[in-house]
């Protein structure tokens, strides 16, 4: 019955499941009065439109997740022809390990791109991860070449990468990749969900706690490390069990997000209209490159003025979720650029990746990124997306010439 209904089609079971989550907590709200995660503190009352605004994010899921994948993935485009693809294989996979290994070297030596962290250094190298985003190159490179040899190597850098600078999203990253796959291969089980469920609950907890010390220590650099352990000596094992996957579902649900926006739209707003936050069509990296070429002043991305709005006393450098619903709330006056925005950004990243070899998992790697950047609201984070693909077909191209070239000088 499962294999039925999903063997074919492992994302809709994800679809479903941030539905579900979503109506679950929505259902918590308009019971307890209260948001949850990092808007429980924002208030709402009977005039809030809760249920509404649920259905304006359910609607984005599916209308996005479903009609419009579905149709832009039957658009035709210019596919680059590989002369080698096994030498392409090999080339792009030792690239990108080097890429990942020197960046991993970097943030060790520096102390850069940690997760909370406000430093930053400002040497010229700093700039070359800015514009060589290796974590959204190897999320590109999993849809791409999941079957190469050389995809353990690049993987574990990842991982490695990922942990150390406190990020744990990369393990849904993976669940999900892999799920996927062995959803389509009917190789999944009961016992497997099982035992994995148990893994997760045991495991997490463990994770969760490290990403605290290392986010901990980002923004409280003399702290020591007893000092860290006693904020959470009090806590028992099944404590710690209910804090993490607490905060797992808070985090992945994202109904509390949008009645947050709804509720300081008019802050929010007031940030707009003086000119300190991005307009949603320049978040991202070339709004940062305009800034930085006309001299105009740093600006705030809707996530990051949403959090200040939640937390103005926090010394943690945060993004909370705006959601794309956010943004109707914003500034509605633009409510139909910001859908024709995110029709138009979706539909480029995946036309793009289209010109490659497309596979199953390269479908997967552009409708994950769909469902966790672009409904979520990160316009920025999106768009880093869609300049990754460039720089990683642009990559392509070039390895590409040169093969074909010293083909032709050897003959």
């Amino acid at each position: 019955m499962f294999y039925r209904y999903f063997g074919a089609r492992p994302r809709y079971l994800w679809l479903i499941f941030y539905l579900l989550l979503n109506l679950i907590y929505t259902i918590l709200i308009i019971t307890q009065k209260t948001l949850f995660g990092e808007t429980q503190l924002v208030p709402i009352n009977e005039a809030t439109p809760v249920f509404r605004i649920f259905l304006l994010l359910a609607g984005f899921y599916i209308v996005a997740q479903t009609f419009w994948f579905n149709l832009v993935d039957k658009v035709r485009v210019y596919k680059i022809q590989i002369s080698d693809p096994v030498l392409m294989d090999k080339r792009i996979s030792w690239t990108l390990a080097f890429l990942q290994a020197m960046f991993l070297l970097y943030v060790l030596v520096t102390g850069s791109f940690v997760a909370g962290s406000t430093s930053r250094d400002q040497s010229l190298l700093s700039m070359l991860w800015v514009f060589v985003p290796v974590d959204v190159l190897f999320f590109i490179y999993y849809g791409f070449y999941r079957q190469s040899r050389y995809f353990k190597l690049n993987c574990v850098i990842w991982l490695m990468s990922s942990l150390i600078r406190g990020w744990s999203g990369v393990l849904l990253t993976m669940i999900f990749f892999e799920s996927s796959r062995l959803i389509r291969a009917r190789a999944i089980k009961a016992k497997h969900v099982l035992w994995g469920g148990l893994l997760f609950l045991v495991g997490y907890p463990l994770i969760y706690f490290l990403k605290l010390f290392v986010r901990y220590y980002a923004y409280k650099q003399n702290a020591g490390f007893s000092e860290f352990l006693g904020v959470y000596e009090s806590i028992d094992v099944l404590q710690a069990m209910g804090i993490a996957l607490q905060q797992v579902f808070d985090r992945l649900q994202l109904i509390s997000s949008s009645i947050g926006v709804y509720q300081l739209a008019s802050a929010l707003g007031e940030n707009y209209s003086q000119g300190l936050m991005y307009p949603f069509w320049l978040e991202g990296i070339h709004g940062l490159a305009i800034d930085r070429l006309f001299g105009d002043p740093y600006h705030l991305s809707a996530g990051v003025a949403f959090a200040q709005q939640l937390d103005p006393a926090s010394e943690v450098n945060w993004n909370a979720n705006p959601t794309i619903i956010g943004w109707f709330f914003i500034v509605p006056q633009y409510a139909s650029l910001n859908f024709l925005y995110a029709l138009v950004v979706s539909a480029l990243l995946a036309l793009m990746g289209k010109m490659l070899k497309p596979t199953e998992e390269s479908r997967d790697m552009v409708w994950y990124a769909w469902l966790v950047l672009l409904i979520p609201g990160w316009y920025g984070a999106f768009f880093l997306y869609v300049y990754a693909m460039f720089l990683f077909i642009v990559l392509h191209m070039i390895f590409n010439f040169c093969a074909t070239f010293w083909m032709n000088v050897g003959e």
